[in-house]
């Protein structure tokens, strides 16, 4: 037994030092690429350089820039040649680093490949195809399929337990079998698109901040190109929310039954009658391109205002917001991963308000573009998660997160 360990541990040590040499390596290529960073020295003497690396705000600058630029996405793109060889390199924590940039990538492929279809845009869609090909392996041939339960029959609980026939589960599947692709044609963008997004949702957990923002941030762009009504987004978002159950004034001043109270309020009636909504955060722009800053008078030494200052990055400079243009395509089988993405970031623990204003403002636009072009699965799903949001302000206090944080230091999810 103490042999077996011991070579055990050999082999650990040596999937480590062969995942530091592929850091480095690809740490190096990004020099080349980039040029000079400022933190270039300090990623190859990290004990984790690709977890650093996802972390690097000032290279996550650089390659947004190039990715953002007119010319970006040709089959020379060296960028787009850096995160396609990174993702080929098996190691999870490099293939992370490629995800993070997923949002930027799509944000920017999408609308172009719509407003120019002859443009030649290989460097993206080589990184699409890459991610989709790891998946197309990984599934092996299969669908994503899941048993609903036929509620016709009684469970395991009912007492007494009545049995008719035998209980036949209902099997849906959520993802067809993919089929291999060398190329990215129209009829299959939507898919390839698709499965690069769930792939980015799969490991959300992982990713930064400002990587959620931007998704959040181009989805809302996206629902919006090309369309008319941009600027009644808030008006039709509004049909979103039921209208609130009438309160007679004894009911409001608290007269009867609490519990007749408590089943007459929604969580919108709880919040206007036992909190004043909050002021919107003040933002200036910041000396940094594309961002948003916190102002300092609204910056205090609590963890909510410390996250918010970090988080605050609204891309309002790296993509054109306005309704002109081409309407942007949007199939199903892009939306349900980025659904997915919004619930997450409206519902998980830490997110800050920065980042749930972002992904409610994205999901509005999306109900508004779907109850438009009249897509039943968006709406609902865009809908649901306008009125989570209602009560998304609430969230947990910030002793909760800090209990939150501490735990993630202490037993860090990146390590399983």
């Amino acid at each position: 037994m103490p042999g077996e360990a011991q070579a055990q541990g050999q082999r650990q040590g040596q999937r480590n030092h062969g995942d530091m040499v592929k850091a480095h390596d690809r740490i190096q290529a990004l020099h080349r690429v980039l040029g000079a960073f400022d933190s270039f020295n300090a990623l190859l003497e990290s004990e984790r350089p690709a977890k650093h690396l996802l972390d690097d705000e000032n290279v996550a600058d650089k390659i947004s820039r190039r990715l953002l630029q007119p010319a970006s996405g040709k089959g020379n793109d060296q960028v787009c040649q850096w995160l396609f060889d990174t993702y080929q390199t098996q190691d999870p924590e490099l293939q992370l680093v490629v995800l993070r940039f997923l949002p930027i990538l799509c944000g920017v492929y999408l609308p172009r490949v719509t407003t120019c279809p002859d443009e030649p845009l290989a460097g993206f869609e080589a990184v699409l195809l890459a991610l989709y090909g790891a998946e197309t392996k990984a599934r092996g041939g299969r669908p994503v399929m899941i048993n609903i339960p036929d509620l016709g029959h009684a469970s395991l609980y009912h007492s007494p337990r009545q049995t008719v026939g035998s209980p036949q589960p209902h099997v849906e599947i959520i993802s067809p079998a993919l089929e291999p692709q060398s190329s990215v044609k129209s009829t299959k963008r939507s898919v390839i698109v698709g499965v690069a997004l769930e792939l980015f949702y799969k490991r959300i957990i992982l990713m930064p901040s400002k990587a959620k923002l931007d998704l959040c941030h181009y989805a809302r762009s996206w629902a919006v190109k090309g369309c008319g009504w941009s600027s009644e987004v808030e008006t039709i978002a509004r049909s979103a929310i039921p209208p609130p159950p009438s309160l007679n004034a004894a009911q409001v001043r608290g007269e009867g039954s609490s519990a007749a109270l408590g089943a007459a309020l929604t969580i919108g009636e709880a919040l206007t009658l036992e909190q004043e909504p909050l002021d919107p955060l003040p933002f200036r722009r910041s000396r940094r391109p594309g961002r948003w800053d916190v102002t300092e008078s609204s910056v205090s030494n609590s963890p909510e205002s410390r996250a918010n200052d970090r988080d605050a990055a609204w891309e309002s400079d790296y993509q054109d917001d306005s309704a002109d243009g081409p309407r942007v395509s949007l199939e199903i089988e892009v939306l349900r991963p980025v659904f997915k993405v919004l619930g997450h970031c409206l519902m998980a623990h830490l997110s800050t308000l920065t980042l749930k204003s972002a992904a409610v403002d994205a999901a509005k636009a999306l109900y508004a573009r779907s109850s438009q072009s009249l897509l039943p699965e968006a709406m609902l799903a865009s809908r649901s998660l306008i009125r989570l949001s209602v009560g998304s302000s609430l969230g947990p206090s910030p002793s909760t997160k800090t209990r939150v944080a501490e735990k993630l230091e202490k037993h860090p999810v990146y390590d399983n």
